[in-house]
């Protein structure tokens, strides 16, 4: 719609129109405006960053009261079987030596009974 349909139409807002097209040229930003804009920005990027600091540290201590209330309550705690394999190792070398076998015999018999109380646990999970 131009200026010749406003005016030929009749429509009442036609000078309200012609005022603001020709005000247009006269419309500048203000001097602080850059300014304005940027502390809005830095003020906008510093609260998202408290907030997400915020939010992981309540992450963080949630964290340590479910473990804490995993220890507290007595619920199982499983250790990696990496932990329960070496500590299963040394603790069958010591009875073969106390027992007065080969401990490469020993180890054998360990593995044996490891790898018997895996397949335990993996059927016990499924």
């Amino acid at each position: 719609m131009n200026e010749f349909d406003l005016n030929q139409r009749g429509d009442r807002f036609a000078g309200l129109e012609e005022s603001i097209r020709l005000a247009g040229n006269y419309i500048q930003p203000t001097d602080d405006l850059r300014p304005k804009t940027l502390e809005a920005a830095r003020s906008a990027s510093y609260q998202r960053r408290t907030n997400w600091r915020a939010g992981a540290m309540i992450a963080a201590v949630l964290l340590v009261a479910i473990g804490q209330a995993t220890n507290q309550f007595g619920w199982p705690v499983r250790r990696p079987i990496a932990a329960t394999a070496i500590n299963h190792e040394f603790a069958q070398r010591q009875q073969a030596l106390e027992r007065g076998i080969n401990p490469g015999w020993g180890l054998y018999e360990a593995f044996c009974e490891l790898r018997s109380k895996q397949a335990n646990l993996l059927r016990d999970s499924l």
